[in-house]
């Protein structure tokens, strides 16, 4: 190594407080500048430049492979900074320079003039950072990085080696200036559940993959996941190494209606998959330390790649609709899937009517299919009937309307339900009649879709005319269906202690219950309903997941009646170690019943099912266990 101009040496001895490892030996005359060790570490505590500068010989130092390096201090777009150059092996020179005090870093490797060269730039104004790689081939010969970049270290070492580059890491560089797929990923642990639906956890689908499923089909193929909502296929392509998300930030935002609002989503660099008319984007957000993930419809025109439009109307329990209404996302990492869904409108090779039966905020797709046929089809007829409650809670009214007063192949109903009544039998029989062979879009509040559903049957349209988008608001208050099992069970949970506690007994039951042959008989029900309930462990331990998921629902509702099997071998909890037998049993049906439905928020869902599970497995163990001491006991003393 050479030391040229405003070079320094001796410096990692005094910070890491080990003997100095080389000797400076002077080619001529040269004045130098001796600083004592105290008064040295004085400043490197005190001065945030001296730390900056130290840090960066400190990298430095390991990276050099090979080859004569000379550091001096120069300037990089006139300001000061610290070059080094490097003379490697094969006759080339690197050139580096790192301004101090402004995370501005520049480095080259010269190459023959002849070489073709490729330039990326990527830029993310919320984070402040901008980066740009210049490649020749697959080989990095030139980086320029402004802003905070935890790679930089390997960025120069693999100019120095001309490390080629993979495909995936370019594309990763594109998408999200970074070289490694690190930092935008889920937070998943094992235990933590990925697909909903089938109840599968990052570990099962883990084990699938190390298996041999090392596609996404092969996936869902396995394991079921994917298949029923769909909602967890990104996270399915991520797993097997597919990257399917863009980095995006919210460059405006407006009201549109009462409690509704429409969000831009631009990329940080680089263009949006353009999306077909009615498809959703799954949109991930890293909110309190968890990624939340929420679907939306796209409500831009599908021949918008600049940025996504979603419109998002507040809930009054909703985790991620909330955050977008507070403001909360300005300098939050977020990021949006590919467009997907089958609920969309080929606009390329069709001619047949277009008729949207939309409600509420189920008009978004409505409004992408408005906008999309608007500049390129005036001629398909494309007729929206859109309800809402009152006439404030039209979203995108005005530009509805003048759409569709400046197009005469779109006709527009605005239905305030509270003034006109809802749409009716009649309403939809006087559309088929005005566009046969039409297809019909329906999107919208459960029941509004199932009467606008029904009303299509009841006429000749056909059935694969009919397209329909499943509409739950997510976050809204939970309904009565998502916690069925847990009302049925306590009620018959109450009503076995009541008639316990209370005695109201039949004498008939209590002779029937004294005979011996009935004990046998019930208690051999009751064993066969506890060992039923093992079997969906039982298949998770086989690893037969997409059996497992079809029959988690029956696992659910077989350990609803837990209380009536209970009470036709005995109405009482009885004593002694029978008392312990019927309070651990009941306390695992309690359990049971209080799953990860009962919470509300988010962000503590994946903590409590993982208690939730250790818990409710060790309880029906110890059921077992008990049983089995039981069913002991009553044979061995007969």
């Amino acid at each position: 190594m050479q030391l040229g101009p405003g070079a320094v040496f001796g410096e990692l001895a005094l910070l890491e407080k080990q003997p100095r490892a080389a000797t400076v030996i002077a080619h001529g005359p040269l004045q130098v500048l001796s600083i004592d060790g105290d008064r040295f570490l004085a400043l490197y505590e005190a001065q945030p430049e001296v730390r900056e500068y130290m840090q960066t010989l400190k990298t430095i130092y390991p990276l050099v492979g090979g080859g004569f390096i000379t550091q001096y201090l120069g300037t990089f777009l006139g300001l000061d900074c610290l070059t080094s150059i490097t003379s490697l092996l094969d006759g080339t020179t690197a050139v580096s320079s790192l301004v101090i005090g402004r995370e501005l870093f520049h480095m080259s490797v010269s190459v023959p003039d002849t070489e073709v060269l490729e330039t990326i730039h990527f830029e993310d104004p919320i984070q402040a950072i901008e980066r740009e790689l210049v490649f020749s081939g697959m080989t990095i010969i030139e980086v320029t990085s402004h802003g905070h970049w935890p790679e930089l270290g390997q960025v120069y070492q693999m100019i120095l080696e001309r490390t080629p580059l993979t495909m995936e890491q370019i594309t990763l560089f594109r998408q999200q200036g970074t070289l490694q797929n690190k930092i935008m990923l889920p937070l998943y642990q094992d235990h933590e559940i990925v697909c909903n639906c089938m109840q599968l956890t990052r570990g099962d689908l883990r084990q699938c993959i190390e298996g041999g499923c090392h596609t996404t089909e092969a996936l869902m193929d396995t394991t079921g996941a994917g298949t029923v909502c769909g909602s967890c296929r990104v996270l399915l392509h991520e797993m097997v190494g597919q990257v399917d998300w863009t980095p995006v930030y919210i460059a405006d935002m407006r009201p549109i209606a009462e409690e509704t609002r429409m969000f831009r989503l631009r990329p940080h660099r680089g263009a949006l998959k353009p999306p077909k008319p009615g498809q959703h984007i799954l949109i991930q957000a890293y909110i309190d330390g968890n990624w939340i993930q929420r679907p939306y419809t796209i409500s831009s025109s599908s021949h918008e790649t600049r940025y996504y439009d979603i419109t998002v109307k507040r809930e009054p329990y909703g985790l991620f609709s909330g955050w977008l209404f507070d403001g909360e996302w300005e300098g939050t990492l977020i990021r949006v899937s590919d467009p997907q869904g089958e609920f969309c409108v080929d606009m390329a090779n069709a001619t047949e009517p277009i008729v949207c039966l939309v409600g509420g905020i189920g008009m978004t797709p409505a409004l992408a299919i408005c906008r999309s046929l608007v500049p390129s089809d005036k001629t398909r007829p494309l007729h929206i009937d859109y309800s809402a409650t009152t006439q404030d809670q039209f979203a995108y009214a005005g530009e509805l309307q003048e759409m569709a007063a400046a197009n005469d192949n779109i006709e527009l109903t605005l239905r305030a339900t509270s003034e006109e009544g809802r749409l009716s039998n009649s309403d939809v029989a006087q559309l088929t009649q005005q566009y046969p062979n039409a297809h019909y879009y329906i999107c919208g509040p459960t029941q509004y879709q199932q009467a606008a559903e029904s009303y299509l049957h009841g006429t000749d349209v056909e059935p694969d005319h009919i397209h329909i988008e499943t509409f739950t608001p997510i976050g809204d208050r939970p309904t009565a269906p998502s916690r069925l099992y847990f009302y049925l069970g306590t009620a018959l949970l109450l009503a076995f202690a009541l008639q316990d506690v209370m005695q109201l007994k039949w004498p008939w039951f209590e002779a029937l219950q004294t005979v011996e042959s009935y004990k046998r008989w019930s208690g051999l029900l009751l064993a066969l309903y506890i060992a039923g309930q093992f079997i969906l462990p039982f298949l998770r331990w086989q690893g037969k997941l997409r059996a497992a998921g079809r029959h988690y629902h029956l696992h659910k509702l077989q350990g609803t009646f837990a209380p009536l099997v209970f009470y036709l071998h005995a109405t009482s909890i009885g004593h002694a170690y029978l008392l312990v037998l019927s309070a651990v049993y009941f306390a695992n049906f309690l359990l049971g019943l209080l799953n990860h439905v009962m919470v509300s928020k988010p962000k503590f869902t994946q903590r409590y099912q993982f208690s939730w599970i250790m818990g409710h497995v060790g309880l029906s163990l110890i059921t077992v266990a008990l049983m089995l001491y039981h069913i002991y006991i009553v044979f061995a003393y007969q």
